[in-house]
């Protein structure tokens, strides 16, 4: 295989570009793809990057959202060929609701939290303390309630009733917090979060290097 393909996200990188092109000086070119694509890749392609999803997602209009910790992506495909206008970030990523999260907890147990163990603790609806599992004081779901109502306008704002997908796909470590996803599917019933959708636009890029490199 003789092209290397990045992340849309790094295509502005002008330092980047240039470290790929002068350590891989015999390779054809960069092909940049949207980073969100890798969630209907780890979809519809399987271990060897052959194709195994439903025909709907491979034939339709289909809209995927990247909840991820900084920002939110999202694409639009049809018939798996991303839509140009159908791009976009928004600043609303995770980090600021756990944040809150996380001083909301720290008050309420006396201890001080990382980010990771408010993430921890929201997953799970629980924090250990002194080796005990303690349940969550009331409303602690607040930010993200309110982080998921922000995603949701913007995304109506984009999509109106999202009629027009097939489906609308989620990933990223945001879909693994039930809040945000409620949030989603209370106004697009047709959204579902992809498998193990923490790790899923990695594995997506690795089925399709797969499929590209066998096509070589």
């Amino acid at each position: 295989m003789n092209v290397i393909t990045i992340s849309r996200r790094y295509r502005k990188d002008r330092a980047l570009g240039v470290h790929l092109r002068e350590a891989h000086s015999g390779y054809r070119g960069i092909r940049v793809i949207p980073e969100p694509l890798g969630l209907i890749y780890a979809a519809t392609l399987d271990a060897h990057g052959q194709v195994v999803g439903d025909p709907a997602l491979l034939e339709s209009n289909v809209a995927v959202v990247d909840l991820g910790h900084h920002t939110v992506d999202v694409a639009v495909l049809r018939r798996m060929v991303p839509v140009p206008t159908g791009l976009a970030t928004y600043h609303l990523g995770t980090a600021r609701p756990l944040q809150q999260i996380s001083g909301q907890l720290s008050a309420a147990f006396e201890r001080e939290l990382s980010l990771y163990e408010a993430d921890q603790a929201v997953r799970a609806q629980a924090l250990l303390v002194a080796g005990q599992p303690r349940p969550l004081p009331r409303e602690w779901d607040r930010p993200l309630l309110q982080n998921g109502e922000a995603i949701v306008a913007r995304l109506v704002e984009a999509w109106g009733s999202g009629a027009q997908f097939e489906t609308i796909l989620i990933g990223r470590g945001g879909a693994e917090l039930a809040p945000l996803v409620t949030a989603i599917q209370r106004r697009f019933t047709h959204a579902r979060p992809v498998e193990q959708p923490q790790t899923a636009i990695a594995r997506g890029y690795a089925r399709l290097a797969r499929r590209l490199g066998a096509a070589q």
